[in-house]
């Protein structure tokens, strides 16, 4: 079939072409899986701005299974060594080109590069034949949906659209098309499109209902995002958008779509109710803000009054309330309202700031009154440290500062606060006079002030005996005596004060100035006043150093140096003065006594001053018989032998002293020098003489370490290491002598006895090998491994080869190297893989825990749960949470190995069960979450026909079923569950009161009725006459006494919702007419019988009876009609009031 022709003069490049199907479709339709062969020839081609044919691309509607897509064979080359081959995609590289194009047929004229889009056509023009085919197959099974377009297009183009040449050409060329067509050989129905418009917060919806038509049962829905749902809407949950059923045949396999476009409108939140208390002077409040919840923003306020508001409440202004916000709605949904109840409460005010001065001498007044403005009373006081107070100031006692006063305010209004600054001076004090002060001439200043009585006041100033000013402080030794004026000037309002001090002065004695003296105890005696210094008075006194009474002359010979006082007595005030003589008697010294000494050469040195007497004092000096100096200690062997004079130098007014020590000399014994010995304990007899260093003398005698005696000659394998004396005893000045041999025998090292261990593969600390090696072996060795090589001395399981480790220690001195080995064998360790943390959820399916272990385990383990117990598997559904350890056993010296899985189960989450309940139209507001059932978990979601916050109000929300909806957590987070709550809300009942009579006499019967309502209904009357009792809502009263009655009924209805009416019009009952008249006159003539009666009967019913019988006023009247007859006629008055009562 040919679908397309065109003229050669329609477009520029493309002159004609020729496009067919086969098959072709029918009636526009094609079937599922139907394979069609389409080809498209372009007959002729204008090589317009030399654009040659360069290629074709076909495109393919939905309803293609474009896996099928296969091309056929290309046509001939137009010249040269180029081609025509199939391309998945084509970009052209001049700068005309138009994209990517393909897949698709291209020509290539350098078919090497297998890039068509950087070469031309080649000479491809003309009224040349180009036909090219592609066989592709109709979608089939469920993908395959009635009224897919099966469209198919093809478009050619010039070599500046997908190849090199750069001069555009071609742009214009059509796209050749097939009629359109569709898929339709699917018999499954899912029926048409519609639309449906809902509130979010409206109730839930079967879009399957909204569909046109007769759509088949069974399908699938498709949410907007292309998820699959159960096809009920949700509008408080659910998108918008276009929503597709589905349905499926098995049979042909296909399947057709239906879409609900679905909008949904936002039920405005207008929040939860708000309340405001602000004081009457803070600034204006925002509303909005106080709104409970996320209200919606741009509604309407309405004031307390019903008129519009800004919203902006000004507590100076606006009048305190109930203020709706109103958030208009987009129908569906109804407009949102909730009320702001707003109060406002008086400022305090505490009074403007004040300040005062007073004295400390003033009486006590009213802080209170000093305040300005026209403070609140009721008040408090705090003083400037913050303390609370009277608010009585008193001078004397209060200290000067800021004084506060506090009205406190009522919550949100602030205190109110205002101050008192108050500057209290001082009444200035110059305390009393002062007794008589009698000071001494030698006394320190004084200052004045401390000789004042009482509490003076610093600052004032002074004035001397001689009237002139002084600083206040008196120095005796210059100042006159007298009396001594203290004056304190005062700042107005207070006065000055002023107090005297008397003074006497008397002179203190001469003592003199202190001395000192230095005297030898070989001087003459030395009278001590003349040591002292200055010009003392005599007469005074003298005591020696211990404080003893001495009469002043002092004996260097068995007098003690020291300090000696001269004391002379004084006058009070004045005290007793003293001086002093520092006496330095010097010790004539002592070089003790003539000595000798007989040393022996040998000695290091000899000390000589011991040879001089116990009373030689040291600090002299020495000269050998050479008269050369020398030291007190001198070397024996080379010191010069004869007299040695020590002299001791004294100081002035002392002579030296001197004595003289005779020195001799005795030739010491020579035993030699000290010599080493190390030996092996393996080693024979050793004679230890000849080890010893010098010229040593014979005949000595050898001791062992211990003490012992010695020959001399020791044996390495039974002796202990330790210095071997060889000594001569002592020869008159000369001492014992010794030297010797110090042994030190080296005992045979042992390497100790071979041992063997094994370890675990995956030890990591590293095993000391000699551990292993028993009967004590020497330290210090060396290792060698298996291979010969050496070794650290430590064994490393994860890295070190199982063997024979050798242990070598080395020869040391005449002992030879030893061995010995220990056989290292590894034991392969249990695996238990890793742990970790892993958290699921409780609706999930019994699970290996072996499948939340890493790394490596191996299969042999054994779980345990939190509480012990072997599990395996975990059932989440009735696990707990916690710890479940891995555990495989281990071989000798291996441990056990163990993983430790920390597991978090999450609940499901637990939306509780559904419930019902009606409620009247008057009820209080009710909280939906404690009306579910169970135990439903916190914190989720409410949707329904109304969307608020807090509880639910029956006087504005919505009846309905209200959706509780709950997230699961953790693992859980995916599931949702949700539970219902059905409310009803039953309208109040509508009493209408009727009566079959509302007027009457007593006694009447009223039938009463309150009108008809859900059965059964129950109705407590109150009559208006103190009676009263439930009955029906039919019912009848005796009324037996008179008056106007108010009737109410109550009506509880079948749903127990009550509501009260009032009758509108009152019952009134009457007692009957009072009938009260007189004729007058009550005698008359029969000639003319005529006479008056009348009634003064309430409400101006007083009537008259005339002889014409007529009735006047509102009663009416019986007459007995009399004859002219003389004698007694009596007249008879029936009056019926309004209610016809006799």
């Amino acid at each position: 079939m040919t679908f397309a022709s065109l003229c050669a003069f329609g477009q520029p490049c493309l002159v004609s072409n020729t496009f067919t199907a086969s098959t072709p479709p029918v009636n526009g339709t094609y079937g599922c899986g139907e394979t069609v062969t389409f080809c498209f020839t372009v007959t002729n081609w204008n090589s317009t701005n030399a654009n040659w044919f360069h290629g074709v691309a076909a495109n393919f509607g939905p309803g293609w299974d474009m896996s099928t897509l296969t091309p056929g064979p290309p046509p001939a080359s137009c010249s040269g060594s180029g081609s025509w081959a199939w391309y998945p995609s084509v970009q052209g590289t001049a700068g005309t080109n138009i994209g990517t194009q393909g897949p698709g047929f291209f020509y290539d004229y350098n078919p090497g590069d297998g890039n068509p889009g950087n070469n031309f056509g080649d000479f491809c023009t003309g009224a040349v034949n180009w036909t090219f085919c592609w066989t592709i197959s109709v979608l089939d099974g469920p993908a395959c949906v009635n009224g897919l377009s099966l469209d198919v297009s093809v478009n050619s183009f010039g070599d500046s659209e997908t190849g090199s040449w750069g001069s555009t050409g071609c742009t214009g060329d059509p796209i050749a098309v097939n009629p359109p067509t569709v898929i339709q050989s699917c018999t499954a129905d899912a029926g048409s499109d519609a639309a449906l418009t809902t509130c979010s917060s409206g109730g839930v919806s079967d879009l399957f209902n909204t569909l046109g038509g007769t759509p088949d049962a069974g399908g699938v829905w498709t949410a907007p995002d292309g998820s699959v749902v159960s096809g009920i809407l949700n509008p408080t949950t659910d998108d918008a958008g276009a929503y597709t059923y589905t349905v499926t045949s098995l049979a042909p396999p296909c399947s057709a779509q239906a879409q609900v476009i679905v909008t949904i409108s936002d039920q405005p939140n207008a929040g939860g109710p708000g309340n405001l208390t602000l004081c009457s002077s803070n600034p204006p409040a925002n509303l909005f803000s106080v709104i409970e919840g996320s209200p919606d923003p741009g509604g309407v306020w309405t004031a307390p009054d019903g008129s519009a508001h800004t919203g902006i409440f000004d507590p100076a202004t606006d009048v305190p309330g109930i203020y709706s916000y109103t958030v208009v709605a987009v129908a569906p949904c109804i407009p949102a309202v909730v009320a702001v109840t707003v109060s406002v409460v008086q400022s305090p005010n505490a009074g403007i700031n004040a300040s005062m001065q007073t004295c400390t001498s003033a009486s006590s007044f009213s802080l209170f009154t000093q305040l300005n403005g026209v403070p609140n009373v009721g008040g408090v006081w705090t003083g400037p440290n913050g303390a609370p107070i009277s608010g009585i100031y008193n001078p004397a006692m209060d200290p000067a500062g800021v004084y506060t006063y506090t009205v406190n305010g009522v919550a949100p209004c602030p205190n109110s606060s205002a101050t008192v600054t108050v500057q209290n001076a001082p009444q200035p004090n110059a305390g009393t006079d002062g007794p008589l002060t009698t000071l001494c001439s030698a006394a320190p200043p004084v200052d004045l002030y401390f000789l004042l009585g009482g509490t003076p006041d610093l600052g004032g100033s002074w004035t001397a005996p001689d009237g002139g000013p002084t600083s206040g402080v008196l120095n005796p030794s210059t100042a006159q005596p007298g009396t001594y004026s203290y004056l304190l000037l005062a700042a107005a309002p207070c006065v000055s004060d002023q107090a005297t001090v008397q003074i006497a002065i008397v002179d203190q004695p001469d003592v003199g100035v202190d001395g000192a003296i230095t005297l030898c105890t070989a001087s003459d005696p030395l009278d001590l006043f003349d040591a002292l210094g200055g010009s003392p008075d005599a007469g005074g006194a003298w005591t020696d150093p211990a404080g003893s009474a001495s009469l002043g002359i002092l004996d260097p010979a068995v007098d003690m140096g020291g300090t000696f006082t001269y004391t002379i007595a004084a006058m009070a005030p004045c005290m007793t003065s003293s001086s002093a003589v520092e006496v330095d008697v010097v010790e004539q010294p002592n070089a003790g006594n003539d000595g000798a000494i007989n040393a022996c050469s040998s000695e290091a040195t000899v000390d000589l001053f011991p040879f001089l007497g116990d009373n030689a004092q040291t600090g002299g000096i020495w000269t050998d018989p050479n008269g050369n100096p020398t030291g007190a200690n001198v070397v024996p062997l080379q010191a010069a032998i004869g007299t040695y004079t020590y002299t001791v130098a004294a100081p002035a007014p002392c002579t030296n002293s001197s004595a003289q020590v005779v020195l001799s000399v005795l030739q010491a014994i020579d035993p030699g020098v000290d010599a080493v010995l190390t030996a092996c304990s393996t080693d024979g007899s050793i004679d230890l003489f000849p080890l010893l260093g010098g010229t040593a003398a014979t005949g000595g005698t050898w001791v062992e370490p211990t003490g012992g005696p010695s020959n001399g000659i020791i044996d390495p394998s039974d002796v202990f290491d330790g210095y071997y004396g060889y000594v001569f005893g002592a020869d008159g000045p000369c001492p014992s002598v010794s030297s010797g041999v110090d042994v030190f025998i080296q005992d045979a090292l042992s390497a100790g006895i071979d041992g063997a261990v094994p370890l675990c593969s995956e030890g990591s600390d590293l095993f000391p090998l000699i551990s292993a090696i028993t009967g004590a072996p020497a330290s210090g060795g060396t290792w060698t491994g298996p291979d010969g090589q050496n070794q650290t001395g430590t064994f490393n399981a994860g890295s070190d080869a199982a063997g024979t480790y050798t242990y070598t220690i080395a020869a040391v001195g005449v002992c030879p190297a030893i061995t010995s080995s220990v056989a290292m064998s590894i034991i392969p360790a249990a695996q238990a893989g890793l742990g970790g943390l892993i958290d699921i959820c409780a609706g999930s399916d019994p699970i290996d825990p072996s499948e939340w272990l890493s790394g490596s385990w191996d299969p042999n383990g054994t779980w345990t749960g939190p509480n012990g117990a072997i599990v395996d598997p975990v059932d989440p559904s009735n696990a707990a949470s916690g710890a479940y350890q891995y555990t495989v056993q281990g071989t000798a010296p291996c441990p056990n190995a163990q993983a430790m899985i920390d597991l978090v189960i999450d609940p499901m989450p637990n939306p509780g069960s559904i419930s019902a309940l009606g409620l009247c139209a008057n009820a209080e507001p009710i909280a939906l979450f404690p009306l579910l059932g169970g135990s439903p978990d916190s914190g989720g979601s409410w949707s329904g026909p109304s969307q608020f916050q807090g509880p639910f109000d029956p006087t504005y929300h919505l009846p309905g079923i209200y959706v509780y909806s709950v997230d699961g957590v953790g693992a859980c987070t995916d599931m949702q569950a949700q539970a219902t709550v059905e409310l009803t809300v039953h309208p109040l009942p509508q009493p209408s009161l009727t009566t079959n009579v509302d007027q009457g006499c007593a006694p009447l019967t009223v039938q009463l009725s309150a009108g008809t309502f859900n059965e059964p209904a129950t109705v407590q009357w109150s009559f208006g006459d103190g009676g009263s009792g439930f009955a029906g809502t039919t019912t009848n009263h005796l009324y037996t006494l008179g008056g106007t009655f108010t009737v109410t009924a109550l009506v509880t209805d079948a749903e127990g919702c009550t509501a009260s009416a009032t009758f509108g019009q009152a019952i009134t009952v009457s007692n009957g007419p009072v009938v009260d008249f007189g004729v007058s006159p009550i005698r008359v003539s029969i000639d003319d019988p005529g006479d008056r009666a009348g009634s003064p009967t309430p409400r101006g019913c007083g009537s008259r009876l005339d002889n014409g019988w007529r009735v006047m006023g509102c009663h009416g009247w019986t007459r007995h009609h009399a004859t002219k007859c003389n004698g007694r006629h009596p007249y008879h008055l029936s009056c019926r009031d309004r209610f016809l009562g006799l």
